[in-house]
């Protein structure tokens, strides 16, 4: 999934998760270019290779620190996983007047087939609850030779974007900074997170992802050792230490453990 898109923030990247469980599930990888607004000084010195680091980082990093609700928590710690685990890769595209503002997209299978889409919108929540907005289609198995020839441009001007090969229209995109990728990459809770429960501040909750039991521990009010009377009822049931159990338990320790 190749998508090109115009606005960065901690709210527009929990919508880019949103669907991806079923892509890497199949294998599938997800390739994102957003926008950022710099001044035309700052964009001078990303031409001259300076390490703009510092002023990137504290022009990005307050755009991750938004207050989410718990649905946006929790597909901003799926993604935040993926691009952990190198499943999504993020770059961002700079412009000397204006700015980055191309909106598409492409999803293609094992079978070469293609969807091509192209449309107004920005991934904000306001944009997508209350924006009227317009969208052009176009697939590769249904199309006229004419239209077949919007998708190769399509694939070529993602491809030539992603390379940094578009200086001749005075577009830049580079590999999102160290720094703002490992700020994302501390909200990875190692998997994808299915349940929003998961994200309840100061609970402890117990979980059963793909057959396996886990135990998530966002407890602010208290802290718990390996003393706890608790802990030392589920030492049986763990693979080593808590929180990690056994990857074989039956239905009825499952159901010891939960009480």
């Amino acid at each position: 999934y190749d998508r090109v898109s115009g606005y960065f923030s901690s709210k527009a990247l929990s919508l880019y998760a949103r669907g991806l469980q079923g892509l890497i599930k199949n294998g599938g990888q997800m390739r994102l270019i957003i926008s950022q607004e710099i001044s035309e000084e700052d964009f001078d010195l990303i031409k001259q290779g300076y390490d703009l680091r510092e002023k990137l980082t504290n022009s990005l990093l307050p755009q991750l620190d938004q207050p989410l609700n718990l649905e946006e928590k929790v597909n901003f710690h799926n993604l935040a996983h993926l691009i952990a685990a190198g499943k999504v890769d993020i770059k961002i595209g700079f412009k000397t007047a204006g700015i980055f503002h191309s909106k598409f997209g492409l999803c293609e299978d094992t079978a070469g087939n293609i969807i091509y889409f192209t449309g107004s919108n920005n991934e904000t929540k306001a944009a997508i609850e209350n924006n009227f907005e317009s969208f052009d289609i176009t697939a590769s198995w249904l199309t006229s030779p004419f239209d077949m020839q919007k998708i190769i441009q399509a694939r070529q001007e993602f491809d030539n974007l992603w390379d940094d090969k578009a200086q001749q229209y005075n577009i830049f995109v580079k590999e999102i900074n160290d720094v703002i990728k490992q700020k994302i990459i501390t909200y990875n809770k190692g998997r994808l997170i299915l349940n929003p429960e998961m994200l309840v501040e100061d609970a402890l909750i117990l979980s059963i992802h793909e057959e396996q039991l886990f135990l998530e521990n966002n407890l602010t009010s208290y802290t718990i050792s390996s003393k706890d009377l608790a802990i030392k009822r589920l030492e049986p049931y763990l693979d080593g230490d808590y929180p990690n159990f056994k990857n074989d338990l039956t239905y009825v320790e499952m159901t010891e453990i939960i009480k």
